[in-house]
């Protein structure tokens, strides 16, 4: 298992009763876990659209998450 560092943003605090926004929870994915595996361990469906961000760089479904690695997950925001 590989532990990962995981930052909430916007509506998705909301997903999680005891997450207080800012705060780091700390999740466990398989070995060459992908985003993908972390959102379903998270239950975040796709169709919430959420963006995971690595170091300043946006992460794709499929992309490998690196041991200890801290991530921000947000939502898109929408309107006008």
């Amino acid at each position: 298992m590989v532990k990962l560092r995981v930052k909430l943003h916007g509506t998705l605090c909301s997903r999680f009763p005891d997450y207080a926004p800012g705060q780091i929870m700390e999740i466990e994915i398989p070995e060459g876990g992908t985003v993908k595996d972390l959102l379903a361990i998270l239950e975040i469906p796709k169709k919430m659209r959420p963006v995971v961000v690595l170091e300043g760089r946006v992460l794709n479904m499929d992309d490998r998450m690196p041991f200890g690695s801290c991530v921000s997950v947000f939502q898109p925001i929408h309107g006008g």
